[in-house]
Formats: C-alpha cells, structure tokens, sequence
C-alpha cells in the first residue's frame, strides 16, 4: 500500500508500517512545515492515501476544493 504520513503522525506507526512491507513516506522526513495544501497536493499527484490525525483541516480543504478523498 502506498501511503503519505501526516507530519503529526507518530514515527513508531511509519516504522511498524514499513516494517509489514508498506510504502510509506513521512512528511516529516521529506517535506517537513509544508502547508496542509501541500501536503494534499503531494498525496495526489503522488497517488498515495494520506493518513492524519488532522481530520477536521483537511476535510474543510476537501469539501472547499470539491476534492474526491475519503476522511475516515
């Protein structure tokens, strides 16, 4: 599974997830202080699924850009 870790996500969750074969890349190890926007748009063109514990910002980015992206 290809997936892109929210900047607040924990190290310990990105590391057990590597370590059970998932392609994960961390915002904080590869675009550390991007902008919510960015962070979306990287998720994206990059066709991975974010995983954020910042459900609120990113579903308000997500209903004002009509994006097609599942909060759960």
């Amino acid at each position: 599974m290809h997936l892109l870790a929210d900047e607040n996500f924990p190290r310990l969750v990105v590391q057990e997830l590597r370590s059970r074969g998932h392609d994960v890349v961390w915002v904080s190890e590869e675009r550390p202080g991007i902008s919510d926007s960015e962070v979306l748009a990287f998720a994206t063109t990059d066709k991975r699924l974010l995983i954020t514990f910042d459900k609120e910002d990113f579903g308000e980015l997500v209903f004002r850009d009509n994006s097609q992206l599942l909060l759960v």
